[in-house]
């Protein structure tokens, strides 16, 4: 009797916390006018512990990442191929592989590509006959295009497809990296909205020099419009060496790959900050490697036959990055993703990758605890906002999760702080 009575009262708990978060989803001034789901399931167990609308359909936003992490770890190395080369007895032909790294800002300079090109004495041949993309995904919004976050997507991407603009405080000198822009500034005293404004169809930057000599330090990143010529102008700056631009898929087959950066170092770019950019190149590296050309739909396709056609639930996916609205999937099919990640990446590592709350990435400062115990990745659209992997809770025990908000008019700040209860009161009760 004092088991069964025991019994009784472990199920009364676990039922007390379960219909305390049912009710402030559903009563809650944060959720109830939106679409909030929730799925959580002990990851060890395969059991379901908390089940809201995990069939239903959200905009994942940057949870969007989280299919193409899935998808770079099933293709590609340790490190990744950053450039395709094919040496004839008297021309060096190159092909981009969608490679993120050359020259970018946010990572540490690597020069194997540059080394590589300094070094030939034959005349250096540039083809983007594998490049069949466009420069901008599916969906994407359009009056974004001034934006570090929505740089063009390109089979071979110098400095991250972002000018950068930089000035320290108290000077009044202005370095432009790369400097192949400078002379493409104007000043123009009614560019008031932003720093910097580059026009919409054309590499013209607009600034205003009288606000910029009064904000001090600058450190402002835009995107250029990318093009073919424009590659082998900047190649040209870089090496000191003529590069000339012909169309050619001959040979790509039996080119060498030249590798880069760690693989590791994009993953964190990807999870960490959550860059764009890194997202959409990485789709076009996978591309890449399976079939010796870029497309982004193509690369799409084949992950949801070979690598997802067991989700819960159909689902849309478009874009490498989730800048795009078109995207849409559900709570199960987020955990369900979370669970294949889990079983393809020890749990040190992943959780090294994954944002970590109160320590790293986007929520670094969300979810602190003594003892960290949000491993997630978040997805953040205007209305928009999801939180998708692995809780630990004070058993010790790994929960995997997706808790997705759509359609919400409060503040963020106040929905994340909705979201804080409850995943402390999964933490205090798991």
């Amino acid at each position: 009797m004092v088991s069964a009575c025991k019994t009784t009262h472990k199920l009364n708990d676990k039922n007390n916390y379960i219909n305390k978060i049912e009710q402030i989803i559903s009563n809650d001034s944060i959720f109830r006018n939106s679409h909030t789901g929730l799925l959580v399931r002990d990851i060890s167990t395969n059991e379901d512990i908390i089940k809201i609308k995990t069939d239903q359909y959200f905009t994942p936003a940057s949870n969007t990442k989280l299919l193409t992490f899935y998808t770079s770890l099933n293709i590609l190395d340790d490190r990744i191929n950053g450039l395709k080369v094919f040496e004839s007895a008297d021309s060096l032909i190159i092909w981009g592989t969608g490679d993120p790294t050359f020259m970018n800002h946010y990572l540490k300079e690597n020069d194997f590509i540059t080394e590589r090109l300094r070094a030939t004495k034959k005349p250096i041949y540039l083809s983007t006959s594998n490049f069949h993309d466009k420069h901008f995904g599916s969906g994407w919004s359009w009056d974004d295009y001034n934006y570090g976050y929505q740089a063009d997507k390109s089979g071979l991407p110098m400095y991250g497809n972002l000018v950068n603009f930089r000035k320290k405080l108290r000077t009044s000198n202005l370095e432009v990296v790369p400097a192949y822009f400078e002379k493409l500034l104007v000043p123009n005293v009614e560019a008031q909205r932003s720093t910097f404004i580059r026009e919409e169809q054309q590499n013209i930057f607009n600034y205003d020099y009288n606000k910029l000599n009064k904000i001090g330090n600058v450190n402002r990143y835009v995107p250029f419009l990318t093009s073919d010529q424009l590659v082998v102008e900047l190649l040209r700056d870089l090496i000191g060496k003529e590069v000339t631009l012909i169309d050619q898929q001959k040979h790509i087959g039996e080119a060498e790959k030249i590798k880069t950066a760690q693989v590791d170092s994009l993953y964190e770019l990807l999870l960490h900050p959550s860059d764009n950019f890194v997202a959409e190149q990485l789709l076009l590296n996978c591309s890449s490697e399976l079939f010796d050309t870029m497309n982004t739909r193509k690369i799409i396709d084949w992950s949801k036959e070979h690598l997802l056609s067991e989700m819960p639930h159909p689902f849309q996916w478009v874009d490498g990055s989730g800048l795009s609205r078109y995207n849409m999937t559900t709570p199960g099919n987020m955990v369900h993703l979370l669970e294949l990640i889990y079983e393809k990446v020890d749990q040190e590592r992943l959780f090294r990758l994954l944002p970590t709350g109160g320590e790293t990435g986007t929520i670094r400062n969300l979810y602190a605890a003594e003892k960290p115990f949000i491993h997630a990745k978040t997805g953040s659209l205007s209305n928009n906002h999801s939180l998708s992997g692995f809780l630990i809770g004070d058993s010790g025990k790994v929960y995997v999760f997706s808790l997705m908000n759509s359609n919400y008019l409060v503040s963020t700040r106040e929905l994340k702080g909705g979201m804080d209860r409850v995943l402390r009161i999964l933490k205090a009760n798991l």
